[in-house]
C-alpha cells in the first residue's frame, strides 16, 4: 500500500468515526434537554408531544368513566407498587413514584408519574387517555451515555488515530501501512452510548403494554 492510499483510507475511516462520535454526543445531549412541564391530558395537541420520555396514548372502554375510575383506583396502586402515591384529580387519577428510576431494570420503577384521565363518549362508553412520565430515566440514561461518549469514545478516537497517523502511515514498509485498516477499531467505543440510551425504548414499550393491559382488565371487571 502506498503512503497516499494509506492516508486516504485513514481520513475516510477516522472521519467516519468522528462523525459517529459527534452524532452520539448530540444524541446523549438531547436526552438532557427536557421540559419539566407535565402537559394537560385533553389538549389541542393530543395525543401529545415529541419527547420520548413522555408516553401518551388512549383507549376506548365499554363502561362509564365513573365506574372505570373506581376500578382503576383499586387496581393501579396494587399493580404499580407501594412506592406510588395515588391522588384523585378532576378528570381522573394521578400516581406519583417516590423513588428515583432504576435504569438497569425494565418496569414501573422507572416511571415518575402516571396520569389517567377519563371521559364519556356515549352511553356506557368511555375513553381513557394516559400519560407516563419517564423523563427522569431519560435524563439518567443521557448522563450515562455522555460519560461513555467522553470517557471512552473520544480517548479511543484520539489514541487510535494518533497511533495510526504517527506510526503506521509514515512507515517505509508497504505491508505495515495496511495496518491503517486498524482504524476501524474505533467503532468498538462508538456504539455503547446508543446501547445505553436504547433502554428508554424498552421501558416505554413495557410501560405502555402493561398500562393497556390494566385498563382492559379494569374495563372488563367494571363492565362485568
Amino acid at each position: 500500500m502506498t503512503a497516499e492510499l494509506a492516508r486516504a483510507l485513514f481520513f475516510i475511516i477516522w472521519g467516519a468515526g468522528l462523525a459517529v462520535w459527534t452524532l452520539s454526543l448530540r444524541h446523549c445531549l438531547s436526552f438532557l434537554r427536557l421540559d419539566d412541564d407535565f402537559e394537560e391530558m385533553w389538549g389541542d395537541g393530543r395525543p401529545g408531544r415529541s419527547d420520548p420520555g413522555l408516553v401518551k396514548g388512549e383507549a376506548d372502554v365499554s363502561v362509564s368513566p365513573g365506574v372505570l375510575q373506581e376500578e382503576l383506583a383499586r387496581r393501579l396502586p396494587a399493580a404499580l407498587g407501594s412506592t406510588f402515591v395515588l391522588q384523585h384529580k378532576r378528570e381522573g387519577l394521578e400516581l406519583t413514584n417516590a423513588l428515583p428510576p432504576a435504569w438497569r431494570q425494565v418496569g414501573w420503577s422507572n416511571v415518575r408519574r402516571v396520569l389517567v384521565a377519563m371521559r364519556s363518549i356515549g352511553v356506557s362508553r368511555g375513553q381513557v387517555a394516559y400519560e407516563l412520565d419517564l423523563r427522569p430515566l431519560r435524563r439518567r440514561l443521557g448522563r450515562i451515555g455522555l460519560v461513555v461518549v467522553l470517557a471512552a469514545g473520544l480517548p479511543t478516537l484520539l489514541l487510535v488515530g494518533g497511533l495510526i497517523w504517527f506510526l503506521v502511515i509514515p512507515s517505509t514498509v508497504p505491508a505495515v501501512r495496511w495496518q491503517v485498516l486498524q482504524t476501524l477499531q474505533v467503532s468498538h467505543a462508538l456504539w455503547p452510548p446508543f446501547l445505553v440510551t436504547s433502554r428508554l425504548a424498552a421501558n416505554v414499550r413495557e410501560a405502555r403494554t402493561s398500562l393497556h393491559a390494566l385498563i382492559d382488565a379494569a374495563g372488563g371487571a367494571a363492565g362485568g
